[in-house]
C-alpha cells in the first residue's frame, strides 16, 4: 500500500449543488467528466446526494457528459438548451467545461445568473477573471502540497512507517455566476 493524499470530491460535488439549491434553483443540471474518472463519479455522487437531500428529484436527462475540456462544457450546455431542458442551473465537473458552458449559455442569449446559474470546480486562476466572474469548488492546494511534502521527509526518515491517508474537504468561493438578486 502506498500513502495516500486526496479531496473529498462527492463532498465537493454536494458543497456545489447544495449552493445552488439554497440560491434558489430547482431544475439543476450537471455536466460531468468522463465516466471513468473516479473523482468526477465521485462529484456527481454528491450532486446526487444534495439533490436527494433537498427533495429535489434526479432528471437523469440533465446529466451530461463532458471530457472536461471547455469546447466539451460548451457542446454538452448546447445540448440541454437546445433540447429545450428547463433548467435554472448547472453544476460543472470543472472550471474549463464551465467556462464552455457560460459562453454557450450567452450565445443562446441567456443571462447568467439570472436565466442559468453556473458553479464550476477546481478555482482555477481564469475562474475569477471571467464575466460573470465564475463561482466554483476550490481545492486546498498549499495544504495538500505541504502535507505531501511532510509525508516524502517522514517516509525518508522513517521508511517503515505506516502508510498514511489524508483527505482534505474542498470549499466554496462564492461569485457573480450565482447570485440570485
Amino acid at each position: 500500500t502506498v500513502d495516500t493524499v486526496m479531496i473529498d470530491n462527492e463532498y465537493g460535488g454536494w458543497l456545489a449543488t447544495n449552493h445552488l439549491i439554497e440560491c434558489g434553483c430547482k431544475k439543476i443540471a450537471c455536466i460531468t467528466g468522463p465516466d471513468f474518472v473516479e473523482s468526477g463519479i465521485q462529484r456527481v455522487e454528491g450532486y446526487q446526494r444534495a439533490l436527494h437531500e433537498a427533495g429535489i428529484a434526479e432528471v437523469p436527462s440533465l446529466i451530461v457528459q463532458g471530457d472536461f475540456s471547455m469546447q466539451s462544457g460548451y457542446k454538452a450546455m448546447d445540448a440541454l438548451i437546445t433540447a429545450g431542458k428547463e433548467i435554472d442551473s448547472v453544476f460543472v465537473l470543472n472550471d474549463m467545461m464551465a467556462i464552455g458552458a457560460m459562453a454557450c449559455i450567452r450565445a443562446h442569449g441567456r443571462s447568467i445568473p439570472e436565466d442559468i446559474a453556473v458553479i464550476g470546480f477546481d478555482n482555477i486562476e481564469l475562474a475569477a477573471s471571467m464575466y460573470p466572474s465564475l463561482s466554483t469548488i476550490a481545492q486546498p492546494m498549499e495544504e495538500i502540497a505541504a502535507s505531501l511534502v511532510n509525508i516524502l521527509l517522514e517516509r525518508k526518515q522513517y521508511p517503515n512507517l505506516s502508510t498514511k491517508r489524508m483527505v482534505f474537504h474542498p470549499s466554496l468561493i462564492v461569485r457573480n455566476t450565482t447570485k440570485k438578486e
